[in-house]
């Protein structure tokens, strides 16, 4: 009892930096909060490693090694890889990050979740994105949520009463739900009215707002329909070719923290958009028609939340710094992950606060244009 309340204790005052400053701790950041949070489900690898070449680089990919260089020595970056085509083009740690520790993916979880739910769509367990929410969960029953279509959840849009603590209707909901004081659906049934405009009732499917509990409202579809951490691990994490382990924070109903949960190392992320880019292009029908969706424009963007991205696709920003569109998984903190599909360019980046991420977008915009 005295270990759980210390790591109470150590969450809480994280929490309140996070809160006060904006910041997180680079010693929590940099460990996946490995020791802090010890109710997770863990995943090993599984198969042989997807292999990250280290060829010689050519001339411009020299010249944006150098420039990311210069990124990772002049800011608060803990970790950064850049990968072409699976071969490695930069790669730096900054203590106390290592290649072989966790980073804390924070919202970077939700686009995980959106591609889970299309796993569950292509394997027949959900029949159309058109579907209200209600029908597929019955946890949705009664919510705003559950008159949502599942496409609306996906883009942001469920007509939920909007949530003004960086997605979270109140700010220590995040902290309760990890410290397993509340489960994730109980915090969604408890904010699941409908948003009230100047010209009435929001509409579900009509407005991007941004909020925790629509993620939270597809974990909740994908669990009725099959198990949401079940089908993330056989249909997403166990073809990624990891070489290390991750997790996903849990629930006290042992459910996945699908929102703000998911931990790897800064290679396996690079994986997982490889595996995305393989979506996009392989011989699934469903699933590429699925991801092409999710990593386009679907619904314009107004808001402050990811004010560099003008639109959103499926829990996914969009984002035009380069001659061509590229996707990005963005996380508090600085935690981002950006794709340009058509090259194969990736960039990883964990961090412990966000103040210079224009950067980070202008070194992939030189890179697509090189």
């Amino acid at each position: 009892m005295r270990k759980l309340n210390i790591l109470a204790l150590a969450l809480t005052l994280a929490w309140a930096q996070v809160q006060a400053q904006g910041t997180v701790p680079s010693s929590f950041q940099a460990t996946g909060y490995n020791g802090f949070i010890s109710h997770r489900h863990t995943m090993k690898p599984v198969g042989p490693v997807r292999e990250l070449r280290r060829d010689p680089l050519t001339a411009d990919q020299q010249r944006i090694a150098d420039q990311a260089a210069q990124l990772a020595q002049n800011h608060s970056l803990l970790s950064v890889v850049l990968v072409e085509k699976g071969k490695i083009i930069y790669e730096h740690y900054n203590e106390p990050a290592r290649a072989d520790r966790w980073f804390y993916s924070w919202s970077m979880s939700k686009s995980l979740t959106a591609y889970t739910l299309g796993t569950a769509l292509c394997t027949g367990k959900i029949d159309s994105l058109d579907t209200p929410a209600g029908q597929l969960s019955p946890e949705l029953r009664g919510t705003v949520y559950g008159e949502a279509r599942v496409k609306d959840l996906l883009m942001m849009s469920s007509g939920a009463r909007d949530a003004p603590y960086n997605g979270e209707h109140r700010d220590s909901a995040w902290m309760q739900i990890v410290q397993q004081v509340e489960t994730g659906q109980e915090y969604l049934q408890a904010n699941g009215d409908r948003a009230q405009g100047f010209f009435g009732a929001t509409k579900s499917g009509a407005t991007f707002s941004y909020k925790n509990t629509d993620t939270l409202a597809l974990e909740s579809i994908v669990e009725s329909r099959g198990g949401f951490l079940r089908q993330f691990e056989e249909n997403i994490w166990n073809k990624i070719g990891a070489e290390r382990g991750a997790s996903w924070v849990l629930d006290r109903n042992k459910r996945a923290v699908a929102h703000a949960g998911f931990t790897a190392n800064t290679r396996d992320w690079a994986r997982l958009a490889m595996w995305s880019i393989d979506q996009l292009k392989g011989n699934d029908a469903c699933m590429r028609e699925y991801m092409q969706e999710a990593t386009r424009s679907q619904i314009s963007n107004y808001t402050n939340t990811g004010r560099s991205f003008k639109s959103y696709g499926y829990q996914t920003f969009i984002g035009n710094f380069g001659p061509g569109d590229s996707y990005w998984w963005i996380g508090h903190g600085g935690q981002r992950v950006g794709i340009d599909p058509k090259t194969e360019r990736i960039i990883v980046v964990s961090s412990w606060r966000e103040d210079y991420m224009d950067q980070i977008y202008n070194l992939f915009g030189a890179w697509q244009r090189n």
